[in-house]
């Protein structure tokens, strides 16, 4: 694959949330505020709060991907609702280009223009959709490699859930990828920060591996 679409999948993928959030699985390191799951602030993530965070964090996965992509709210994820959203991504993502370069609004971008812009990008956009090699791109690459990142934003979509390869995603597939990641994320919390194995996490634990690894406190400090 080439670099572009690469970084095109990467970004809309990440931009639309497909399986993200701001706490929870995927949503990047363990300096965020684990003590966000200690919901009586008695300075322990009890083995409960755990398992209501565990809880939580999948109806939140499972909330973003069907607010996402169920438009017909009937609980499953169609080959059509699934592609109808990747291709409007796609097609955004051609817009935001043709707004960066296409300077007079043909809806084409001629070799003036790309060079004209910014030159690593016109170099990877052009390395990756001239197909005529004549260092433009028209209104018909444009729109062929629209629909070649919905296609292939659609094939990582229906690889991640459609568990049994019938081209839709059902409640029930989508919980069991979720259930998994989020299994996981709480895992390794207790595999990094529960040093005494009793399936609870203090702050007194939190801070002592951060202050081993030569972290900061990140805002543990109110729990002593």
């Amino acid at each position: 694959m080439k670099l572009i679409t690469t970084l095109v999948i990467i970004g809309l993928a990440v931009s639309m949330g497909s399986a993200s959030a701001n706490h929870g699985p995927e949503g990047g390191g363990e300096g965020f505020s684990l003590l966000h799951y200690d919901t009586n602030r008695d300075g322990t993530i009890s083995a409960a709060e755990l398992a209501a965070a565990n809880a939580a964090l999948v109806a939140s996965l499972q909330s973003r991907l069907f607010d996402k992509y169920d438009t017909n709210k009937d609980g499953t994820i169609s080959t059509a609702e699934a592609l109808a959203v990747n291709q409007a991504a796609a097609e955004e993502w051609v817009q935001d280009i043709l707004e960066d370069y296409d300077a007079n609004s043909d809806g084409a971008l001629s070799a003036d223009e790309l060079q004209s812009g910014r030159g690593f990008e016109a170099l990877v956009l052009l390395d990756a959709y001239d197909q005529d090699n004549d260092g433009a791109l028209s209104a018909a690459e444009l729109a062929a490699a629209a629909q070649a990142v919905a296609n292939r934003l659609q094939k990582r979509l229906l690889d991640k859930y459609d568990s049994n390869k019938d081209g839709s995603i059902t409640t029930a597939e989508a919980l069991a990828v979720h259930q998994a990641i989020v299994n996981a994320e709480i895992q390794s919390w207790l595999t990094t920060f529960d040093t005494n194995k009793d399936g609870a996490i203090t702050s007194a634990e939190i801070r002592a591996v951060l202050g081993a690894a030569g972290g900061l406190d990140h805002g543990f400090g109110g729990h002593r």
